[in-house]
């Protein structure tokens, strides 16, 4: 019998914190239930279910470490990281008082995201409606649904800390959500890359690694092969600016797209890494437009093209995006770059 007593000390200890919760919450008054937006534990949530009134759905849900979007694109880790602060800190200011109530249901019902939280098994955490904000602006009208009911009343919802509504976090749309990341191979990952400047062959080169993890780097056409050594701590260098290259954002809609598509790109990044997974980024000049900073040059000429920002073909053409300059153009090196250069 001893021998199983550490075993039966265990299951003692998880019955009696099984019951003090049990206990803890049969105790409680619809009216504190009803209040009780936030999960205080992060880590008891693995899918988000957002539905709004407009027939919107996301779902995010953990996967091999990582959030998904919809089961198909990573998340944004910024967002997640916003949205995980809503979902445990959020708290209720008050109810909404009495003569308010039955027009901020209406509004609720008419203009929300519903908001639902699974565990590890898919069993329902929490669910409520998340509706506009407050007349003051520094609070959020919510409504939890109880035994799959509305709950009797409203409330007056804030984040501690934090003046705002926060409505805006639980958007719908998959590609608020999606990762803006292109590249994020850690340099020892990447076994080829191949940067081709379509009007200037002389600047293009491909960098491939060696079986004896050397790195080897030639220019695309054997015409505009340098006759001297080049520097592996250049090529190792360049290599790691890989490791976290994004995007702007998207711009799937964009008028000109297919046009822009059909002509030459300025550009084109190829990557592959030790899993075999090949990344392809085309970059095209971006015409001028009304957003762009730099409208003249020096001499007061119009110019033709936006100097910090490309447009860019990502994700094996499926998507249409924009790039800045500044993240890019590290990139952006020349053939002649790795070569040793005295002072």
């Amino acid at each position: 019998m001893k021998k199983y007593f550490p075993y039966i000390a265990v299951v003692a200890i998880l019955a009696a914190a099984s019951g003090y919760v049990l206990f803890k919450n049969y105790y409680k008054t619809p009216e504190q239930l009803e209040a009780e937006f936030a999960v205080k534990d992060e880590s008891l949530i693995h899918s988000i279910l957002l539905l709004d009134n407009k027939g919107g759905k996301l779902e995010l849900a953990k996967k091999d470490g990582r959030w998904m979007v919809n089961n198909k694109y990573e998340a944004r880790e910024e967002l997640i990281k916003y949205l995980m602060e809503a979902l445990t800190r959020i708290a209720s200011l008050a109810p909404v008082p009495n003569n308010a109530h039955d027009n901020v249901v209406r509004d609720i019902m008419n203009e929300h995201i519903k908001v639902q939280l699974y565990d590890a098994q898919q069993q329902l955490i929490k669910s409520y409606w998340v509706g506009d904000a407050s007349l003051d602006n520094r609070g959020t009208y919510m409504l939890m649904e109880m035994d799959g009911q509305p709950a009797a009343r409203p409330h007056i919802a804030y984040l501690p800390g934090y003046q705002g509504y926060i409505t805006p976090r639980f958007n719908t749309d998959e590609e608020v959500w999606r990762s803006r990341k292109i590249f994020s191979d850690p340099a020892a990952q990447i076994t080829e890359l191949t940067v081709q400047y379509f009007a200037a062959p002389e600047k293009s080169f491909h960098i491939q690694r060696t079986p004896v993890d050397s790195l080897q780097v030639n220019p695309l056409e054997p015409a505009y092969s340098i006759q001297a050594p080049y520097e592996q701590k250049y090529v190792q260098q360049y290599l790691d600016f890989y490791t976290s290259i994004s995007m702007e954002a998207f711009d799937n809609t964009y008028s000109g797209r297919d046009s822009l598509l059909s002509t030459t790109p300025y550009c084109r990044l190829s990557l592959t890494n030790k899993n075999g997974e090949k990344k392809e980024v085309n970059l095209y000049r971006m015409p001028i437009n009304k957003r762009s900073k730099t409208q003249y040059d020096l001499q007061g000429k119009e110019i033709d093209y936006d100097i910090d920002r490309f447009y860019a073909s990502v994700n094996g053409g499926k998507d249409f995006v924009i790039v800045q300059y500044y993240v890019f153009g590290k990139l952006l090196r020349e053939y002649k770059d790795f070569f040793y250069k005295p002072g």
